[in-house]
C-alpha cells in the first residue's frame, strides 16, 4: 500500500513511521531533509519528497492510496 504522510518528521511521525514501513511504501513530503534522512536512514520503502511543492501535485503524481497528516 502506498502511504502519503505529512508531519513524518515531528513526534508521532517518527513513532509511526517505523511501524508503517514493514508492509507500506511510505512517501513522506519534507521540509528539511537533512532532519529527514537523520530520522529514517536505516529504513528502506521510503521516499522523501520536497514539500515546498504543491500538496496537491504531489497527491496527484504519487497516487497513493491513503493519507495520514500528523500536522
Amino acid at each position: 500500500m502506498k502511504i502519503l504522510i505529512t508531519g513524518s518528521t515531528g513526534f508521532v511521525g517518527r513513532n509511526l513511521i517505523p511501524h508503517l514501513i514493514d508492509s507500506n511504501y511510505l512517501i513522506l513530503p519534507v521540509r528539511n531533509f537533512e532532519k529527514a534522512k537523520s530520522l529514517f536512514y536505516n529504513l528502506s520503502n521510503i521516499e522523501l519528497v520536497d514539500f515546498s511543492e504543491n500538496l496537491a501535485s504531489l497527491v496527484i503524481s504519487y497516487k497513493p492510496e491513503v493519507i495520514i497528516n500528523l500536522l
